[in-house]
C-alpha cells in the first residue's frame, strides 16, 4: 500500500504554514511576512506498514533418554525459491512412526500434502544423501 510523505514546512517563530521556497533568490532565507523570523521549521510524517509472521518448532523429549520423541512446526516460512511465505505444519513423530506435512500458500493452494510411515520419508531435506559431483 502506497501512502505518500506529508511534508509541512512552518514559520518557527510563529508557526504559521509557509509555502515559499527555503532560499530566495539571493541564497538568503526570506523573512516570515507575519513575524519577520527567518527560522523554519520543517515537519516529515512517514507510514510504514509491516507484516509480521509467526511460527513454533517444539520438540518432545523424555527425561533421561537422549534425542527428541516428537518435532513439531507451525507457522509461516519463507519459500526461498519464490520468496514469499508459506504457512507450514509438520510433525515428525518418532514413537509412532509417523510423518505429517502439510504446505499452504497465502492464497491458500496446497504445495504438499504427507501422511506416511517416518521410515518410509526418504530422500527428504537433511535425509538427502550427499551431492553427486
Amino acid at each position: 500500500m502506497n501512502v505518500p510523505d506529508q511534508r509541512t514546512l512552518v514559520c518557527g517563530g510563529c508557526g504559521k504554514p509557509r509555502v515559499e521556497p527555503s532560499t530566495s533568490h539571493s541564497g538568503q532565507i526570506a523573512p516570515c511576512p507575519e513575524c519577520g523570523s527567518t527560522v523554519r521549521t520543517y515537519h516529515l510524517h512517514l507510514t510504514a506498514y509491516v507484516r509480521l509472521y509467526a511460527a513454533l518448532d517444539m520438540r518432545c523429549k523424555k527425561m533421561g533418554v537422549g534425542g527428541w520423541r516428537v518435532r513439531q512446526f507451525v507457522g509461516w516460512q519463507l519459500r526461498k525459491s519464490v520468496g514469499d511465505f508459506v504457512r507450514k505444519v509438520r510433525r515428525i513423530d518418532r514413537v509412532n512412526n509417523r510423518y505429517l506435512e502439510r504446505v499452504e500458500t497465502a492464497d491458500g493452494t496446497v504445495l504438499r500434502d504427507a501422511d506416511e510411515a517416518l521410515s518410509a520419508h526418504q530422500g527428504h531435506g537433511t535425509a538427502k544423501g550427499p551431492a553427486s559431483k
